[in-house]
């Protein structure tokens, strides 16, 4: 096996961005015997984006130590500290470290001896449905690739990131992409346009895993007929490719919308600024709670926001933030920090 190359040993300093993502489609399908929903989703990445800093320096003792210390940026009131989130390998991005670690030596490869310290600047809200957990732990999985010669090859990175979490492979390249199976399989769809979007982020959050638990529970039978969905994801990549903003937000698609809705109802009070604002359609993100709404133009999307807020009743006026973006479907990562 080739060894690790000596550039790996050398401390360095390390600068990534991890941006948000949003669905633009997401159909759930039944529960498979691993206990994950088999999944068809369009993924499209946000410049809502978190800052990781990661310091690579020599370890005397000739071990492995992971230290992640996180910082809360995120708009809206009533978030967690920096200091109550999880630290070391129970943050993901701490885990991505070690398991980088894990399939380099599992190559065959000598083993990484490194003090790393992951510094996490977050701008993405936490459980949000905007993947910033699993944005984070793939920009550790890509500056470690830059940092350390590019060890792993294409398969094993795809392998680690999967291993973290659907979401993860992802962030790997965002962009636009159509996500299959959990959601890991993916197909890269070339875009040479973003959308313009209205983002709605609540302050609270919500745990992906009881959303899915109250979809299970409202979800129709599987021997009852199933409505005709109002398009499907061939519709939506065509109007996509050729069609106006108004063309794509008849396709938009969010099978866990009704479960979100169901655990926390005030996200439907969001979702109806948004159209009464001016949004073409309005939609939840992932798992929620955070949505986003397709403007007409990104001209208006401030205009958008901003009535938005104001329709709010007054007391959810504090804990929700409006943020016109347009999205990244050819996301590069824009300078280091």
């Amino acid at each position: 096996m080739t060894p690790v190359p000596e550039a790996a040993a050398q401390p360095g300093t390390l600068g990534v961005r991890a941006p948000a993502k949003i669905n633009l489609f997401l159909a759930v399908g039944p529960l498979r015997p691993d206990g994950y929903h088999e999944l068809l989703t369009l993924f499209e990445a946000v410049p809502l984006e978190d800052i990781l800093t990661i310091k690579v320096r020599p370890a005397f003792d000739q071990s492995l130590s992971i230290r992640v210390r996180t910082r809360l940026r995120t708009a809206g009131r009533g978030r967690r500290r920096g200091e109550d989130l999880p630290k070391g390998i129970d943050n993901l991005a701490g885990r991505a470290a070690r398991l980088y670690a894990d399939a380099v030596s599992a190559r065959g490869e000598r083993a990484l001896v490194a003090r790393i310290e992951i510094h996490i600047e977050k701008h993405i809200p936490v459980a949000a449905g905007l993947g910033g957990g699993s944005s984070d732990a793939a920009a550790v999985l890509r500056a470690f690739q830059n940092h350390f010669g590019r060890v792993l090859d294409e398969t094993s990175l795809l392998q680690t990131a999967a291993a973290l979490g659907s979401d993860v492979p992802f962030f790997l390249s965002p962009g636009r992409a159509v996500g299959r199976s959990r959601g890991e399989d993916l197909t890269p769809v070339p875009a040479a346009r973003g959308l313009p979007l209205v983002l709605g982020l609540p302050s609270f959050g919500l745990r992906t895993s009881e959303v899915y638990r109250r979809f299970d529970r409202i979800a129709v039978p599987p021997e009852a007929p199933l409505p005709p969905p109002a398009g499907g994801l061939d519709d939506l990549l065509a109007a996509l490719t050729r069609g106006t903003p108004a063309d794509i937000a008849v396709f938009l698609r969010n099978d866990l919308q009704p479960a979100a809705l169901a655990l926390r109802p005030e996200i439907d009070v969001v979702l109806r600024a948004l159209r009464e604002a001016g949004c073409l359609n309005a939609l939840v993100s992932g798992s929620g709670p955070s949505v986003f709404g397709l403007a007409p133009r990104i001209e208006e999307a401030e205009g958008i926001a901003d009535r938005a807020h104001r329709l709010l009743p007054p007391a959810m006026k504090s804990g929700v933030v409006f943020r016109p973006v347009m999205s990244a479907p050819a996301w590069s990562g824009g300078p280091e920090p």
